[in-house]
């Protein structure tokens, strides 16, 4: 019988902090973000801070500013 649990190998200092991963999104893409609460957001990184990130949507050019904690998933559509 095999088993569904496979061993996994992390290694930290080959990993990159999610400020780092989110720079190559920042000002090009629209990306939907899932939010804790249910929701999701569809707009463009304008600002990557320690906690937080602020997201412009395109058609109102309005800013909001939404917690990194709150973020569940984050999508790029193609």
């Amino acid at each position: 019988m095999s088993t569904i649990i496979q061993p996994v190998s992390y290694s930290p200092e080959k990993s990159q902090d999610l400020q780092e991963k989110l720079s190559a999104y920042m000002g090009i893409h629209v990306l939907t973000l899932s939010l804790s609460n249910g929701n999701e957001v569809e707009g463009i990184i304008s600002e990557i801070g320690q906690d937080f990130v602020t997201i412009l949507y395109p058609e109102t050019e309005n800013n909001t500013l939404i917690p990194i904690r709150h973020i569940v998933s984050i999508n790029c559509p193609h």
